[in-house]
């Protein structure tokens, strides 16, 4: 195993010998979500976000950063793969519930893993998505916490995330088919993410991460807390945006003030 493996898995806490099983696939993902955020800070620091594995990794690793879809899913393929496991990333597009409708392909990027004669979608980079890998396409519902997940298979080649209080009323996330595609692929979703005014990441700072039983948010003016049912906001002075973040993610950013003058409405 080479340093560069070592470093990643000594961030994410994970210490035991590794093979490329289900079990271990399962631990990994659900240790990077409690480790890892998924942040969108450089963005409004105005720092260009460049898809290169290497930046990448001395952001999230050797910088105790996190990240988002592009960042953290393509560095986490690339520690599965030097694991042993066959991996690839694949391109989504994100289901909008307020337009209740497709955004564009290209918008998120996704892991698919074959592992034991199944393909497994993988994902650390879709804020308060699956905990664990889901099978694809799913034959039963999976419980992660207090929702379910599936994939549906919708044709021979279009899948879709779906998610559900109940099992009863399901709501895609988002839709992909299985085709590998290359880290260069998301180079165009990336620099819109980053510079339009339509994208969610430029409207607003957002850091998150897995707790114990729920979820922490730091966004805008506010700490959110989710624990099963129980959601809890609490209102923030924004120019202690930086000490939450902190004291909440043990996250600085190279001692660059985060907090601007205004938050965006």
């Amino acid at each position: 195993m080479n340093k560069r493996t070592l470093e990643y898995l000594n961030r994410l806490g994970y210490y035991e010998p590794v093979t490329p099983t289900v079990q271990h696939l399962n631990a990994l993902q659900n240790r990077h979500l409690h480790r890892i955020p998924f942040e969108n800070l450089d963005i409004h620091l105005g720092r260009e976000i460049i898809l290169d594995r290497d930046r990448i990794y001395n952001k999230i690793v050797l910088g105790n950063r996190g990240g988002f879809c592009f960042e953290v899913n393509s560095l986490f393929q690339e520690l599965l793969e030097a694991l042993g496991y066959t991996c690839y990333l694949i391109s989504c597009a994100v289901f909008s519930e307020v337009e209740q409708a497709f955004t564009i392909e290209g918008g998120h990027a996704a892991i698919v893993v074959l592992l034991n004669g199944k393909r497994w979608l993988v994902d650390v980079g879709f804020g308060d998505g699956i905990q664990f890998p889901v099978t694809i396409p799913g034959n039963q519902s999976e419980r992660h916490n207090h929702r379910y997940f599936q994939v549906f298979e919708m044709d021979q080649q279009t899948f879709q995330l779906m998610k559900s209080d109940d099992c009863v009323k399901w709501i895609p996330m988002y839709r992909f088919q299985d085709l590998p595609v290359e880290l260069n692929y998301f180079k165009p979703m990336c620099y819109f993410h980053q510079t339009s005014l339509t994208s969610p990441f430029t409207q607003r700072r957002i850091c998150t991460k897995l707790v114990p039983n729920g979820r922490i948010t730091l966004t805008g003016d506010r700490i959110i807390r989710t624990f099963r049912d129980d959601r809890q906001e609490t209102s923030i002075d924004i120019q202690s945006f930086d000490n939450y973040l902190n004291d909440l993610f043990d996250m600085r950013v190279n001692g660059d003030w985060i907090t601007p003058s205004k938050e965006p409405t």
